[in-house]
């Protein structure tokens, strides 16, 4: 099942009530630091579910967390008229 980073704080309080009324554990620790716990969990698990395809890239703070992007400089996209090698690093100085 796949979780979404809104539904991570509804999971995490929802596995903290049912730690804490469990017969066999023992909570040594308050219910906002389990759920804080459990949340953060959630939360790094769903990031590294995010599968993205070539091309695409992590983004938290887009929608949907993927940006498409082209490359902002390619190599021998201009000509200069006096020789020099059109190399990112030399268009990235003309930019």
């Amino acid at each position: 099942m796949k979780l979404k980073k809104q539904h991570a704080n509804f999971l995490a309080r929802k596995i903290t009530k049912d730690l804490l009324h469990s017969e066999f554990i023992e909570a040594r620790k308050d219910r906002m630091a389990i759920t804080a716990e459990c949340e953060r969990i959630l939360l790094e698990d769903i990031e590294k579910e995010v599968k993205l395809d070539d091309g695409v890239y992590y983004n938290k703070y887009m929608q949907g967390n993927k940006i498409k992007m082209s490359k902002p400089l390619n190599q021998d996209s201009v000509k200069y008229s006096d020789g020099t090698p059109a190399t990112e690093e030399q268009l990235s100085k003309d930019v």
